[in-house]
């Protein structure tokens, strides 16, 4: 019996592709390990308290630097309007 997914979960699965695909290791919060390599997308990682969690956060060292960002999965056939875009860069 197949399990239906939401048009979300088709996108994150869609998102670790792509991730992968550009070389990035994909990894869960609980067995994360930042140093995996020069880029690192952790999945469903808890924000503040009330807030919930991010559906990736984003690592990438370049030249010794560090650099991080936060970003949200939608449905790719739902339009993304300038309150869903998000890419946040810490």
């Amino acid at each position: 019996m197949s399990v239906s997914r939401t048009p979300e979960q088709e996108s994150r699965e869609t998102i670790d592709r792509m991730l992968e695909l550009a070389n990035w290791s994909v990894q869960d919060f609980k067995k994360a390990n930042i140093h995996a390599k020069r880029g690192v997308a952790i999945r469903n990682f808890p924000l503040n308290p009330g807030h919930g969690f991010a559906d990736y956060i984003c690592k990438f060292t370049w030249s010794e630097k560090n650099l991080a960002g936060k970003q949200e999965a939608y449905d790719f056939d739902e339009p993304i309007s300038r309150d869903k875009a998000s890419l946040d860069i810490f």
